[in-house]
């Protein structure tokens, strides 16, 4: 192995077994979390929304509630807040499907 490879080699290990890497998570989960979320909220707004946008609406609502399971151990942040959102989200679904 070439002295590039292996000092490339030795700099993502070392990435990879430092708290970095934890930071690219979460910056990566964070950004889907944020995405979905805009996501919900435009479905929110709908009175009605057809069987594929109730599926991908409940689809969405299990990805952000386990995305910020994962966060909330793998970072400091309170995500309390947007629990509360979450949970305002499947309200919205149990009343339009009653």
């Amino acid at each position: 192995m070439s002295y590039e490879k292996k000092l490339l080699t030795q700099i993502v290990e070392s990435i990879y077994s430092s708290d970095f890497s934890d930071y690219i998570v979460v910056a990566r989960l964070n950004y889907s979390l944020d995405l979905i979320l805009r996501e919900l909220g435009q479905s929110y707004r709908k009175t009605k929304l057809s069987p594929a946008q109730l599926t991908d609406y409940i689809d969405n609502v299990k990805y952000a509630a386990s995305l910020i399971t994962v966060l909330e151990a793998f970072s400091v942040e309170d995500y309390y807040e947007l629990r509360l959102k979450l949970n305002s989200y499947e309200e919205k679904l149990k009343d339009m499907y009653k």
